[in-house]
């Protein structure tokens, strides 16, 4: 062995080596530090925005000069740290200056947007007499109106801050790049929304709050103790008139009044699928409209039976609203419990249990519909006669549980109106964005049961491919029947559809599951553990599909497994669609997604 190779390791470094060695872990700390700054710009930049979605969602409304302050620290403790001396010193430098200078000058823009611009907004809400807007169960919407030139005036200046931020070039550093794409993205929303206000809403807010002519909704009273796709079978129907700004609510009918009217717009593949496929044909009267997986299929169905109904006859459908049991329950949380004619007393935690399964054990079955109707007329009723911005303030808390998990979805016929409830998210679709990549999953009982409060779905997702450009995942989808054969036996026939003709479908969940792909991607390698089928593909709303059909016993479990992979456009996490249960949310598990940055 030569002298030099019995040395220590570092002891055969030269002295360049040494130099490059330090030089790195100077570069590694210095990456390490600006990092954990940007990370910081960033989260301040989401504050920024999260403190503005709390005054859009009814939570800090009448919090003005409070929630100006709050963004205002917000765009200035980012705007702080982009420009310390750490920052300033590497902004001189060639080449990653230039990307430290860009973000420099984004985070001063969202400072002035917040110091300027938002006080305008600020005084043009000032003017609105809050008070004056809600009078004897009536909405007066003039006090919005008068103040749309001074929002119109603080657009501009919110337009202007947008157009100077996309002058600016994107960072190329990857963490930098996100706090730039974070700040724009909060513009570009802002932007958006303002512009919706003034130049959609409040030129159209008193025409839709029938000043110019009654506007009338159909009120779909789902229940997913029976599923169907977009949320459960239809138990009963009611209206809401809109005259005034007062509303009116009418008489829930039971379905049965609707039974001899069929939908006669049924697609082929819908009669393929629902119509042809047993065990049970679904009829698609008034009970079935309910199964298509967008609210603007369900509207077109519904209206279609509207029409031939002496409902419809003499008055046209504005629109139609879908609501299961736990809107009901949001309801009665922000109008105070409700008393039942039999003294049963709901309350905001257990009227969707009552009305998914409760009901039908204390009930009879003839009676099941009718108290749903009840329910809904005196929670909305109360609701529009002490209309105030206390109880607004309360229901909205739930808005964005209600309509993300499909508790609670609507559709315009009116295109300016429908334009504003898709923004927000209130009318359900199959999945449609390739940035924002879902898969639908969506239920239809085939057994005449109120079986489904029993079976209990979740999802577990995995990402896979981390080394590439676009995501992929393996998904688990798992439903479990969970009444046990002992408990059966002491359902009522109504809820385990036992009958004489079929005593083996007793206590048995019958589905029909559609599973979606998300826009722009595709579902590959299923397989099936626990029994039921292994889905084969279709069509549906004009969408390729996969669907099949299982019949799950008591305590008995099947696991659906497949792959998914994304568009390339997709910018977050590959999220779920599906079919609404008795829970406020879905079981929805990632057990891995890959590390970001």
């Amino acid at each position: 062995m030569r002298p030099e190779e019995s040395k220590r390791w570092y002891a055969r470094i030269r002295w360049w080596g040494w130099t490059l060695i330090a030089l790195a872990a100077i570069l590694a700390s210095l990456a390490g530090v600006y990092g954990v700054q940007a990370m910081q710009i960033k989260k301040h930049e989401y504050a920024a925005i999260n403190v503005v979605k709390s005054a859009l969602t009814y939570e800090r409304f009448s919090e003005p000069e409070a929630l100006m302050a709050d963004v205002q620290r917000e765009t200035e403790s980012a705007r702080s740290i982009a420009h310390n001396g750490w920052w300033n010193a590497l902004a001189s430098m060639p080449g990653l200056g230039a990307d430290i200078g860009a973000l420099q000058h984004v985070t001063d823009i969202l400072n002035d947007l917040a110091l300027q611009t938002l006080p305008e907004y600020a005084r043009a809400f000032r003017q609105v007499d809050v008070k004056s807007m809600f009078s004897e169960g009536a909405l007066n919407a003039q006090p919005l109106v008068d103040v749309t030139p001074a929002l119109k005036s603080a657009n501009m200046s919110l337009s202007q801050r947008l157009r100077e931020y996309r002058s600016v070039s994107c960072p190329r550093l990857g963490v930098l790049a996100s706090a730039f794409r974070a700040g724009e993205k909060a513009l570009e929303s802002a932007d958006r929304y303002a512009s919706m206000l003034t130049d959609t809403v409040l030129p159209n807010v008193q025409q839709w709050l029938g000043y110019d002519g009654k506007q009338t909704y159909a009120v779909l009273a789902m229940t997913p103790a029976e599923m169907r796709g977009s949320g459960g079978l239809v138990g009963a129907v009611g209206t809401v008139a809109v005259d005034h700004g007062r509303i009116h609510i009418g008489e829930f009918q039971n379905n049965s009044d609707f039974s001899e009217k069929k939908a006669t717009n049924v697609n082929k593949d819908e009669y393929a699928l629902y119509q042809l496929d047993g065990p049970l044909h679904l009829r698609y009267d008034v009970r079935d409209v309910t199964n298509a997986p967008s609210t603007q299929r369900v509207a077109q169905l519904f209206e279609n039976i509207w029409k031939q109904s002496e409902m419809g006859k003499n008055t046209d459908l504005s629109g139609v609203i879908l609501a299961d049991p736990v809107v009901v329950q949001s309801l009665v949380k922000a109008s105070g419990d409700v008393v039942l004619t039999d003294g049963k007393v709901l309350t905001g935690s257990n009227t969707a249990e009552y009305l998914m399964n409760t009901v039908y054990l204390e009930r009879p079955s003839t009676e099941t519909n009718q108290v749903f109707g009840e329910v809904a007329k005196i929670c909305v009723s109360r609701l529009t006669s002490h209309l105030n911005t206390g109880t607004l303030k309360t229901l909205l808390k739930d808005l964005n549980m209600l309509t993300r998990y499909r508790h609670l979805a609507a559709y315009s016929f009116n295109p300016a109106l429908e334009k504003v409830l898709a923004e927000f998210g209130l009318t359900a679709t199959v999945p449609n964005k390739t940035t924002e990549p879902e898969i639908g999953i969506y239920t239809t009982e085939k057994n005449p049961s109120k079986m489904d409060w029993y079976v209990k779905r979740s999802t577990t997702i995995q990402q896979i491919n981390c080394e590439s450009n676009a995501a992929a995942y393996h998904v688990e989808y798992t439903i479990s029947n969970t009444v046990t054969w002992d408990e059966v036996d002491t359902l009522p026939p109504y809820i385990s559809s036992y009958t004489k003709k079929y005593p083996q479908r007793k206590g048995m969940s019958m589905e029909t599951i559609v599973f979606y792909p998300p826009a722009g991607g595709r579902l590959s390698n299923f397989s099936v553990e626990g029994g039921g089928s292994v889905p084969t593909t279709g069509a549906l709303e004009w969408r390729q599909i996969y669907h099949t059909f299982v019949e799950l016993q008591p305590e008995q479990t099947v696991t659906y497994s497949f792959d998914v992979n994304v568009s390339k456009d997709a910018v977050q996490k590959l999220e779920v669609d599906e079919t609404p249960s008795g829970n406020e949310t879905n079981d929805i598990r990632y057990a891995y997604l890959c590390p970001v940055g």
